[in-house]
Order: structure tokens, then sequence, then C-alpha cells
């Protein structure tokens, strides 16, 4: 357990990382008012902070509805860096209520989410 908890704060701290920087390079394409309404949030083994090893990382973007289109600079770079990493990563990028509808008609989805914490950005998503 202690072996996953650390592993868990490490990859926290390299996501960050990567999502500053991924957020900073897409400001020429997204304004800094519409990144303020983005949240990171990690879910599944790695929302529950029990990242085993060579488990894939589990992430969410969540932005404000009807913006999508906005922030696929933003996404684009991001899992780019994560990919460039070597990181397996399992990723979503949705508006609150896709994900809660999504939760709701699915069960596997509903306890992914469940298990959920923010990692970065706004608490308003």
């Amino acid at each position: 357990m202690q072996v996953c908890a650390r592993l868990t704060e490490l990859l926290d701290a390299v996501l960050l990382e990567l999502y500053q920087a991924a957020a900073s390079e897409a400001t020429s394409e997204v304004s800094p008012a519409d990144l303020a309404g983005v949240s990171l949030v990690a879910h599944s083994g790695y929302g529950r902070q029990e990242m085993a090893p060579y488990s894939d990382v589990d992430l969410m973007l969540l932005w404000p509805s009807g913006s999508g289109e906005r922030f696929k600079p933003l996404v684009r770079r991001f899992t780019q860096s994560i990919y460039d990493s070597g990181l397996q990563l399992g990723f979503t990028a949705r508006t609150a209520d896709e994900a809660c509808n999504m939760a709701l008609a699915d069960a596997t989805i509903f306890t992914a989410l469940s298990e959920s914490r923010r990692l970065g950005g706004t608490r308003k998503s």
C-alpha cells in the first residue's frame, strides 16, 4: 500500500507539471479565462491513490458545457506529453453533465467516477 501511495504522489507531481506546461502552451489558442474553467480529475485506482506499478493512468478533463472545441489544443498537448513520457493513459474529456449522464447509464463508468479526485484546475467545472 505504501508503494502504491508513493507512486500515486509521484505521478500527481509529474502529471500536474505536464498539465501546467500544456496549459501554458495552449494559451495562444485558449484564453486564460477558458482555462480557468477546466479541472483535471483522476479516477479509478489512480483516483483512489492506489496506483500500482505498470497500471494505466486514468484521467478526465472536465470543462464547462458548450466549450469542448476550444480545448482541443490543450487536450492534444497534454495527452501527447503523457504518451511521450511512456505512461499508459486512460483519458476522457467531457463536461460534468456528460460525465454524470454516462455514469448513470453505465455501472462501470459510475464506479470509476465515484472513485475520483481533483488533481488540478478549478472546482467549478
